[in-house]
């Protein structure tokens, strides 16, 4: 049994983390539709913005992605890599990848996104080609596969 001091210092403590955490989850988002995302190693040119997913985008990826590229798209090491950091597409060429992922790399080792709706696979397109835009494009070697 802890003394009466201990106890109140460890509710204390355990009140001010709570308030920190509360306080750095509600600095996360910069409106309705984005969360600001400063990490090294992103592409500097412009406000790293990343768009909140829709619901639509939400249900594909907890569905068919959330396995492999963890529970927020960062990736898992030697596994599948951070979406984020993917180079630029256009929407078309995002949804003709989440088609058929062996159309840009030979060896990719993605499963395509059969089984999913027109809409579904459009959506998640539309999706990576926003949250990418800032992205370098594709080098010239991945372009030509």
């Amino acid at each position: 049994m802890m003394n009466p001091p201990a106890l109140i210092r460890l509710l204390i403590l355990l009140g001010l983390t709570g308030c920190c955490l509360v306080s750095a989850c509600s600095q996360r988002t910069a409106g309705p539709s984005a969360a600001v995302v400063k990490e090294p190693g992103l592409p500097t040119s412009a406000l790293n913005v990343e768009p909140v997913r829709p619901e639509a985008v939400q249900a594909v990826f907890e569905r068919s992605c959330k396995l492999c590229h963890g529970p927020d798209g960062r990736g898992i090491i030697a596994v599948a890599p951070d979406v984020r950091r993917a180079p630029q597409r256009s929407a078309e060429a995002w949804e003709k990848y989440l088609r058929n992922p062996k159309s840009l790399y030979s060896n990719s080792q993605m499963p395509p996104l059969e089984g999913k709706g027109d809409e579904e696979i459009k959506a998640v397109a539309a999706y990576l080609a926003d949250l990418t835009q800032h992205n370098p494009p594709p080098k010239e070697a991945e372009a030509k596969r």
